[in-house]
Parts: C-alpha cells; structure tokens; sequence
C-alpha cells in the first residue's frame, strides 16, 4: 500500500514539473520569450542625401503631380466640362498609377522640347532616359533598401553615357540645347591621352609628344616663310611657262590655217585647261563616290546572305519534323 501511494506522487510531481516547464516556454507573460524581436517593428530612415552614382549629371529628382491635377488628354475633351466635380475626381491622378502619371510626364516633356512621344531618335532617348532616371531616383528615396533598383538604376545611368556621346558626335547644337534645358551639368568626355602623371614612364611620353608638336609647328612656321618668300618667283615662271605655250600655239595655227591669232590660242587653251580640270575632278570624286555607295553594296550582300540562312533553317526544320 505504501509502496503504490508512493508510486502516485511521484508521477505527480513529474507531470507538474512538466507542464510548469512547458507553460513557461510558451507563456506569454513572459518578456523575454525568444521570438519577441520578431514581433517588433523595423522603423527604416530613408536616407537624408541624395543617392550619388558615377556618372551621374544630373541631380535633379523627379516632381510628381498634384493629386488634384486632371489629366491633361481628358482636360481637352469638349464633354469634361459637362462633369460635375464629383466625376472631375475620377479623371484626377490621384486615382491613377504612377506608371500613369510618369508616361503623362514623359510625353509632355518631349512635346516641350519638340520632339513627338513616338520619337526613337537620339534627342528623344536622351530625355526618356533621363525622365526614367529621376523616376527611379525618386523611388530609391521611397525604397531605400531595394537592391534591384538601385541597380537598374546604375544600369541606366551608365547606359545614358554612350547615348550623349552619340548626340554630342552627330548633333553638336541639339547635344548643348538639351543638356542646357535638362539640366546635365558636369559631364566629361575622357580624354584617351589623358594619362597619369606620376609615371615616369607616362612624364617621358608626355615630353616627347610636346617636343613633336613643337616641331610640327616650327616646321609649319618654316614653310610659311618659304611659301612667301618663293611666291612671287612661283608665279613668274608659270607666267613665262603660259606666255610660251601661247606663242606656239599661235604659230602652230599660223602653219596649218595660214593666219594665227593669240586670242584664239588663249581661248583653246582655257578650253583645255577646263577639260583637264573637269578630268582631275571626276578621278578625285570617284572615290568617295564609291565609298558612299559601298554602303548599300554590303548591305545587299548582307540581305542575301541573311535570306540564305534563314531557307538553310527552314529546310532543317522541314527535315526534322519529317
């Protein structure tokens, strides 16, 4: 008897110890239970600066609408004024997306600057580009923490670059309009040359490309000076030269028609002089004339070739499927 009362308290005390122990793992009047930091919130501080990337020209950041604002398509309508102001709500941004409101700001800012919103030329892609970099640049402020667009952002930038290259190559005035209108201000165009300067090796190429000039430009001096002084003797000997050529060309018509004149020997001398002239030209214009018609000589040959692959991957496919 003594012996199963025993047995009782002790699986009595057992189950107590367990369930006080399991209780105080689960209780949550218990503040330092082990999953309570994930119960807190993560206050995130956007950051006070301006993201700064390489390249980067401009620092202007993008200025939504007003939420009251109408869409300007919808404004136009004749029928929006019929609206009340109830309906006039609906046609606000603040019942559109931001993608919405962006092309909106888009289209706008090529029709400012003359461009069509459909325009793929170089000036309108600048201006999407860079409309596209302060929206992202805005929405790095809202989302500081999202990787992806920052990165997409750095991607965009740095493919602005070659974009304003090509404008400033091909449309040197358009290149300074636009920069000057969007604000893009610091940008540089690294010089090839441009080396560091504290190699030796790099101090001693830089010397001897100052000592080359120089000596183009004394060579340059020197043959001016020639020039000047050789002129008036260049141009008396072409005169004797033409004087001659005049006279026996005079006396040859004098031997064949009996009567030689000298102004018509100088009227068939300039003749000849602007047939050769005409010659010399066309075999100097023929080469460039050439060149800007290989264009469209490789481009047909490019065409063909192309349309050539494309029947040897049809016939393969046709193999396969049989």
């Amino acid at each position: 008897m003594l012996g199963l009362i025993s047995r009782l308290l002790s699986q009595s005390l057992r189950s107590t110890s367990t369930f006080s122990s399991q209780s105080g793992f689960h209780s949550t009047a218990k503040m330092n239970r082990w999953y309570r930091h994930f119960f807190q919130k993560k206050v995130v501080e956007p950051p006070r600066e301006m993201d700064l990337f390489p390249n980067d020209w401009e620092h202007k950041l993008y200025e939504p609408f007003l939420p009251q604002t109408v869409r300007s398509c919808v404004q136009q309508s004749p029928s929006f004024q019929n609206l009340d102001d109830r309906a006039k709500k609906i046609f606000t941004y603040q019942f559109r997306s931001k993608h919405v409101e962006f092309t909106d700001q888009l289209h706008t800012k090529l029709k400012e600057f003359g461009y069509h919103p459909s325009d793929v030329s170089v000036g309108a892609q600048v201006i999407r580009m860079t409309m596209k970099i302060r929206f992202k640049k805005k929405m790095l402020q809202e989302h500081p923490r999202n990787k992806t667009l920052r990165a997409s952002t750095r991607a965009l930038i740095n493919a602005r670059v070659p974009t304003l290259r090509l404008l400033r190559a091909t449309n040197l005035p358009e290149f300074n309009r636009l920069t000057k209108a969007l604000e893009i201000t610091g940008f540089r165009h690294p010089d090839p040359f441009d080396l560091p300067e504290t190699n030796p090796i790099v101090e001693r190429k830089k010397a001897v490309r100052a000592d080359c000039f120089q000596l183009r430009l004394t060579k340059l001096a020197n043959l001016k000076v020639d020039l000047a002084a050789s002129e008036q003797t260049f141009y008396e000997r072409k005169e004797k030269r033409m004087n001659k050529m005049l006279q026996d060309l005079a006396s040859l018509q004098q031997n064949e028609s009996g009567d030689g004149n000298m102004e018509d020997a100088k009227r068939m001398l300039e003749s000849l002089f602007q047939e050769v002239i005409k010659e010399r030209q066309n075999e100097v214009l023929s080469g460039p004339e050439q060149d800007a018609l290989s264009w469209y000589a490789n481009e047909a040959v490019q065409r063909e070739r192309y349309a050539t692959l494309q029947a040897e991957k049809a016939q393969r496919q046709l193999r396969r499927k049989r």
